[in-house]
C-alpha cells in the first residue's frame, strides 16, 4: 500500500485531477448476483468528497449499462458516467467539463445491430434449452441496450464446457461484434467502444494534469493502456492477474483505504490554496 499511497499523495497535488473508477470489483466487492452489488460506504464517501472539491473530477467507467448502474448506486452529483464500456455516456449539467469533448450516448441501433442481437438471443434460447435438458443450471443472460452478457459464475462444472464451446461457436459466427471475456462473464457488444476510449474522452474533457484509473477486470486493460500514455497517468489493478497497470491494490477494501487517503490529501491541497 505504501507505493500506492505515495503515488496518490503526489497526484493529489495536481492542478487538475481526474479520478476514474470501475464499479464492480473496485467500488463494490464482486457478488454472484450483480443486481445485489453495493459500493463499500467508505469508497462512496471518498468519491463524494472528491466530487465536491474544486478542480477535481470523478467518473465511473463500467461495463454495466447506465440504468443498471443507477439501480445499484446513486452517483455523486457531478460524477461523469460511462456505461457499456464507454458506449453510453452521461454528463451531469453541473459538471465543469468541456461537454463537446464527451459525445452523448448513441443507443439507436442500426438494422444490422438489431439483427446481430436477434442472433445472440436465439443462440441463448438454444443453449438454455440444451442446459435445461441435461439438468445443468446457473447460466443467465443479461440483455443490455447495446449487447448481451452471458453470466456463468454459477454454472456447475459439467456445464462449463458446453457453455464455453457454444459461445466459441457463436463468436465465430458473428462479424463486427466486440467480444469481451470478464470475471465469469462473456459479453457480446454491437459497438466497438472500449474503456480506453472513455479515458481519452475524459482526458479531453477535463484536461487533467493527473489522472487515476482503478479497475479489476480484463476490460480495464484498455483503460490502463490508454491512460499510461498520458503524463500524470496513474493506473491501478485491483486484485491478482497479469496487467499493464503500474500499481496494484489487493481488493475493494484496500481501494476504500486508498480513496480515503486520496480524498483527504486532495482536500488539504485545495484548502491551502483557498
Amino acid at each position: 500500500m505504501s507505493r500506492l499511497k505515495d503515488a496518490l499523495s503526489q497526484a493529489a497535488q495536481a492542478n487538475l485531477l481526474l479520478v476514474a473508477l470501475d464499479f464492480d470489483g473496485v467500488m463494490a466487492p464482486l457478488v454472484d448476483n450483480p443486481y445485489e452489488s453495493r459500493a463499500l460506504p467508505e469508497s462512496l464517501n471518498a468519491v463524494d468528497l472528491l466530487d465536491r472539491l474544486p478542480r477535481t473530477w470523478t467518473a465511473f467507467v463500467t461495463g454495466r449499462n447506465l440504468d443498471n448502474l443507477r439501480s445499484v448506486v446513486t452517483p455523486p452529483d457531478n460524477t461523469l458516467l460511462f456505461g457499456a464500456h464507454g458506449a453510453e455516456v452521461s454528463v451531469p449539467d453541473a459538471a465543469a467539463v468541456e461537454k463537446a469533448a464527451v459525445p452523448g450516448s448513441g443507443e439507436d441501433l442500426s438494422t444490422r445491430e438489431m439483427r446481430v442481437l436477434d442472433v445472440i438471443d436465439t443462440a441463448h434460447e438454444e443453449l438454455d434449452s440444451r442446459l435445461n435438458h441435461t439438468g445443468i443450471s446457473g447460466m443467465w443472460l443479461e440483455r443490455k441496450p447495446l449487447g448481451r452478457a452471458f453470466h456463468t459464475r454459477e454454472v456447475e462444472p459439467k456445464g462449463a464446457e458446453i457453455v464455453r464451446r457454444t459461445l466459441d461457436e457463436l463468436s465465430a459466427e458473428l462479424d463486427d461484434v466486440r467480444i469481451v471475456h470478464g470475471h465469469d462473464i462473456v459479453e457480446f457488444s454491437v459497438r466497438s467502444t472500449t474503456k480506453g476510449d472513455a479515458i481519452d474522452q475524459l482526458m479531453r474533457a477535463t484536461r487533467a494534469d493527473a489522472a487515476i484509473y482503478m479497475g479489476d477486470d480484463t476490460t480495464d486493460e484498455d483503460a490502463f493502456r490508454h491512460l499510461n500514455r498520458y503524463p500524470g497517468g496513474l493506473t491501478v489493478k485491483v486484485g491478482q492477474g497479469a496487467t499493464e497497470a503500474r500499481l496494484r491494490a489487493e481488493d475493494p477494501r484496500e481501494v476504500s483505504r486508498a480513496l480515503a487517503h486520496l480524498a483527504s490529501a486532495r482536500e488539504r491541497e485545495v484548502s491551502r490554496e483557498a
